[in-house]
């Protein structure tokens, strides 16, 4: 049943007897992992929505007192997800700690509320980002890893005349992925950062560096091809997924996993294309 019918079902018998002020309170406690598993459904079938409207319902009934470092980091996800970066923020710092996959993630979020809601740019290039490399090495099972804030701050750069050290952080977020043993999404950036370059030279060097990023993926596509026997790293064991995390990905069989790998490919490839022609 879907999340959206099965809310007006329970709610019909208090819409029946002229009220539901209380709905909330009238329905079970979540889990702040069952919230964050609901909310995610609820945002794919409503993208449109207001976020709140999705979030408020679940947020009311989501059981505050746990104590595990999981369901902490569910706490601050649930935060994250509605736009509350302050007890987003306490929360995933609850749960960075260790070096278990949850407190990976959770390190990944500080980073990005760091760049998105708090503008620390310059301390998250200089500090936080290399504390958090130096905790959580590149790992094959982890294709998004912190690429997305250092995009983040690298577009920043751009736009405040900083073209040089934008370059900079791209070039080395790309080129610490060499391996070419997963489809990091470090190796969209290039790209991903053109449409914030402000001169040729610039956008002349993420395109070089996107034309190796792809070179390098044609070489480890050929290679898996060959390989008959290649295993996929294994996906992972979580209460509820976590969008644009290793949280995210499932197990995948070793046809699957080149697939991602050409389909990354193939993004590039008519990126960059594009991005060519734009610049002739």
């Amino acid at each position: 049943m879907q999340v959206a019918t099965f809310t007006r079902a329970l709610l019909l018998p208090c819409l029946l007897v002229g009220g539901c002020a209380n709905t909330a309170q009238q329905l079970p406690a979540l889990l702040p992992s069952e919230a964050t598993l609901l909310i995610n459904r609820a945002l794919d079938q409503q993208a449109d929505a207001p976020r709140r409207s999705i979030t408020g319902p679940y947020v009311r009934r989501i059981d505050a007192t746990v104590e595990s470092a999981s369901e902490k980091f569910y706490q601050g996800e649930i935060a994250f997800l509605d736009f509350r970066p302050d007890a987003a923020f306490e929360a995933f710092t609850q749960a960075a700690s260790g070096d278990s996959d949850i407190a990976r993630v959770a390190n990944q979020r500080l980073l990005i509320i760091r760049v998105n809601a708090y503008e620390q740019y310059d301390a998250v290039v200089k500090e936080h980002a290399p504390a958090y490399r130096q905790r959580f090495p590149i790992r094959p099972d982890d294709r998004y890893g912190i690429s997305y804030p250092l995009l983040q701050v690298a577009a920043h750069y751009f736009r405040s005349g900083r073209g040089d050290e934008a370059l900079d952080i791209i070039r080395k977020e790309v080129m610490a992925h060499d391996a070419f043993e997963a489809p990091y999404l470090a190796y969209s950036l290039p790209l991903r950062a053109m449409a914030h370059a402000k001169d040729a030279a610039q956008r002349t060097a993420l395109l070089e560096l996107a034309g190796w990023a792809k070179d390098g993926l044609d070489l480890a596509i050929e290679a898996r091809l060959k390989q008959s026997n290649w295993q996929p790293p294994a996906g992972p064991s979580v209460a509820a997924p976590v969008r644009g995390t290793l949280l995210e990905d499932q197990t995948l069989g070793g046809h699957q996993w080149t697939a991602e790998f050409m389909q990354l490919r193939d993004r590039i490839a008519q990126m960059l294309d594009r991005a060519t022609a734009a610049s002739a």
